[in-house]
């Protein structure tokens, strides 16, 4: 199997009794099943047990992959113009994407004199890049934009490209701890954007195909399973997924965070109830 189908993935996530399951997902009841095998007896690992679980239906898509990757994309334009916001002072034009407290409902001193774990960004209002452009080239000469994008002499046929290297996801995750009373947290810091060469990589002769450079962003190929994301960029997938879900259902309790199927779950789900058959699914 090339390496490029090796970054397809299943997210799972176990739901508490009473919630619903999130959209395309799909119940896979408990159970037990001999793991590996096939043909052959002599490469089974054992019999396996399962608890209940729920899996995506589908590989996650190109589309659904770049909500992840515009959303990051947002927030750190969002990010940049609160910054310069606090700098140049406010402005009508963009005082609405300024930073804002985390607790409007409490007795708090002045926005800019707060400390950054103090504010957010403001999300209420969509981006509107008429007023962006011209707060940016009067109080910024044009920094702002071309922050963002890759320098000109690295542009092709004079159209500007977005920088993707700055397309960083941040999250917390807990460390190994051997004080069981403390718990301590690491911040993880991961580049977003696939690696869309892998269609070069894996396969000769390729560089013609509309795939290699238009597979990921194209509508054509929206609902064709994600390819190039690798195993720390489906982590922080499953971290985003999760706190979108809990954004969307904000008066039913949190689900239990999305993750990334194990090798009993994906195979136990993958053989439908068969035992020891060449490629079942």
């Amino acid at each position: 199997m090339k390496r490029i189908f090796l970054f397809v993935f299943i997210i799972t996530s176990v739901i508490s009794k009473g919630q619903v399951p999130p959209e395309g997902m799909v119940f896979i009841p408990e159970g037990s099943f001999e793991m590996g095998g096939g043909s052959s007896v002599r490469s089974v690992k054992g019999t396996k047990s399962v608890s209940s679980f729920y899996m995506d239906e589908t590989e996650v898509s190109n589309s659904k992959y770049r909500e992840f990757v515009n959303d990051v994309k947002d927030s750190i334009i969002r990010m940049e113009l609160a910054r310069a916001i606090e700098e140049t002072g406010p402005d009508d034009r963009v005082n609405r994407y300024a930073f804002i407290s985390k607790n409007p409902g409490e007795a708090t001193k002045p926005i800019e004199e707060m400390d950054d774990e103090d504010k957010m960004l403001n999300w209420d209002n969509k981006l509107d890049w008429k007023d962006i452009k011209a707060y940016d080239r009067e109080k910024n000469d044009e920094a702002l934009i071309d922050s963002l994008f890759l320098p000109a002499e690295e542009s092709i046929s004079g159209s500007r490209i977005f920088n993707v290297n700055i397309l960083k996801y941040s999250y917390k995750i807990e460390k190994n701890n051997t004080n069981k009373k403390k718990r301590k947290l690491e911040t993880v810091e991961v580049l977003v954007y696939p690696d869309t060469t892998v269609w070069i990589s894996d396969f000769t002769n390729i560089y013609n195909e509309p795939m290699t450079n238009m597979y990921f962003w194209h509508k054509s190929f929206d609902d064709y399973p994600v390819v190039g994301v690798t195993w720390l960029q489906a982590k922080a997938y499953c971290d985003w997924r999760t706190k979108e879900v809990n954004k969307e259902n904000r008066k039913s309790s949190p689900i239990q965070p999305f993750k990334l199927p194990t090798s009993e779950q994906w195979e136990y789900a993958a053989r439908g109830g068969l035992e020891r058959a060449d490629y079942p699914w």
